[in-house]
Parts: structure tokens; C-alpha cells; sequence
């Protein structure tokens, strides 16, 4: 009679673990839960395709932003012709109306450049730039101006020691339609524009001197005309306590050292016969 054979026993680990008994695990957990670790570790690296999209983007701006500048620059050469002026100035409008926010500090950075080989037409073109960006960012959209203002207002003050008239006429304007239209939306209201003139007004140059006596008088008048169309006359009466004394300091000055009385004479005749 043969005897069945005793259960060999195994001392090998892998055969004691093959025995073992292991949880199941619910269908399908192990995976999801791997799936979802590997997803978050997966966002923390730009794929491929991702990559050659900020890439094409960042070149797209910079093209954009290389014809921009090419654009602006070929309008502005124009002012200096009399012959392309008018084209030139159009285009610059063009321009000012497709501006974006992304795209306005490069156009401003163009039109700051001074060339000394400008000629007086293209000069007194390049300061109504200054109005015209202004008006075209009226309202709503002045704010997006802000971050821009101190810039224009520094560039500006510079025009105003032009030899020309005509160029130093154009900067006093452009002071006023800013004040108009930027004003509103300055937390400070009329406060740059005024401190920025009056700074210019100390300068020793005739010149300079009787454009930022003008430009105070393009504010007011200009700050008067948006009182009388809105009704809101806080921006312009918050500065009259400061403004008053400095205007009457510059009036008893002799003539000799300032040249610019007949203007703030002016200033200060719309203030007593056409606030509202």
C-alpha cells in the first residue's frame, strides 16, 4: 500500500507571500487614485504643446509691437515734410484709436523721443499728440492713462522751452484737453497739472515761462468748460486755496523776471467771471 506523499513545505518567501492572504481591493481604486496623483504631478510641467503656444504668442506681441513702433516712427517722420504733414498727423490718429492698453506705453515712448533735427511743423504736430491721446481715452477710459500720466506731463513740460510759438501755443492746449479729459479720473484731480506748470514757471527762459503761464489758463478754462457740461466743479475748487496765492506770487514778480503775466492774467479772469 503506497502512502500518499506529505505536503512539501516550501521555505521560499515568494511562495510563503503567494499563500498569503491579501485584501482585495475595490475595483478600480488603486488606479483612479494613482490616475489623479499623476494628473496633479503632470500640471506642475508645461507639455510641449503648451510651450510652443506662449512661445508663438510672445513672438506674435513682439511683432506687433515692432510694427507699432515702425508705424508710429514712419508718422512722425512724416510731420518733419510739409508736404506729408497732413498724412502724417492722420496717421498718428490712426494709430491712437487701435491703441490697447498693452500697446499705449510703447506709442507714448515714440512720440517722448525729442530730435533736436525736428523741424518747427513736426514739433507743433508732436505736441497736439499729447490732446489727442487724451481725448481718445475720455471717460471710462482714462484710467488707463494713470499709470502713463507723470510721463506725459514731464515730456510735455519740456516742450514748453520750444523756441516756437506756434509749438509752445500747441503744448499749452495739450496741458488743458489732458486736464479736461484725464483730470476725473486723477484721485488728485488738477494737482499734478498745475504743480507740473507752476514748477516750469520758476525756470529762467521767457519762453518756457510764458507757455506754462498759458498752460494754466488752458487748464482752468478747460477745467471750466467740463464744470459747466458735467456740473462738477470739486476737481477745480479743491486747488483754487493753493492756486490763488501762487498765481498772485507770479503777478507781483517784475517783469523782467516773468515774462508770463498776461496769461495768468487771464487764467485768473476766468476764474472770477466764469466758474459756475
Amino acid at each position: 500500500m503506497t502512502l500518499p506523499s506529505p505536503p512539501q513545505r516550501s521555505d521560499s518567501p515568494d511562495a510563503s507571500l503567494s499563500q498569503a492572504r491579501v485584501p482585495r481591493q475595490p475595483s478600480g481604486s488603486v488606479t483612479s487614485s494613482g490616475a489623479r496623483r499623476f494628473g496633479k504631478a503632470v500640471k506642475l510641467f508645461p507639455t510641449a504643446s503648451s510651450l510652443m503656444s506662449s512661445t508663438n504668442a510672445s513672438m506674435k506681441r513682439r511683432k506687433r509691437s515692432s510694427k507699432l513702433r515702425t508705424r508710429t516712427l514712419q508718422a512722425l517722420e512724416k510731420l518733419n515734410d510739409i508736404d506729408t504733414k497732413d498724412q502724417g498727423s492722420d496717421e498718428l490718429r490712426r494709430i491712437i484709436m487701435e491703441l490697447d492698453k498693452s500697446s499705449l506705453g510703447q506709442f507714448l515712448a515714440c512720440v517722448y523721443e525729442l530730435d533736436p533735427t525736428q523741424s518747427p511743423s513736426s514739433r507743433r504736430a508732436t505736441a497736439v499728440v499729447f490732446g489727442e491721446v487724451a481725448k481718445a481715452y475720455s471717460g471710462g477710459r482714462a484710467k488707463q492713462l494713470l499709470p502713463h500720466l507723470s510721463a506725459m506731463l514731464r515730456n510735455l513740460a519740456k516742450r514748453c522751452f520750444d523756441n516756437d510759438s506756434q509749438a509752445r501755443t500747441n503744448v499749452a492746449d495739450s496741458f488743458g484737453l489732458m486736464a479736461k479729459h484725464i483730470a476725473p479720473a486723477v484721485p488728485t484731480g488738477l494737482s499734478p497739472f498745475f504743480k507740473t506748470l507752476l514748477t516750469v514757471t520758476e525756470a529762467d527762459n521767457g519762453h518756457a515761462q510764458q507757455a506754462a503761464a498759458l498752460g494754466v489758463a488752458h487748464v482752468v478754462a478747460r477745467s471750466v468748460e467740463l464744470a459747466k457740461t458735467t456740473g462738477k466743479t470739486v476737481t477745480l475748487v479743491a486747488q483754487l486755496p493753493k492756486l490763488l496765492p501762487r498765481l498772485l506770487q507770479l503777478l507781483e514778480l517784475p517783469d523782467r523776471r516773468f515774462r508770463g503775466k498776461p496769461s495768468l492774467l487771464a487764467a485768473i479772469d476766468v476764474l472770477v467771471q466764469k466758474m459756475p
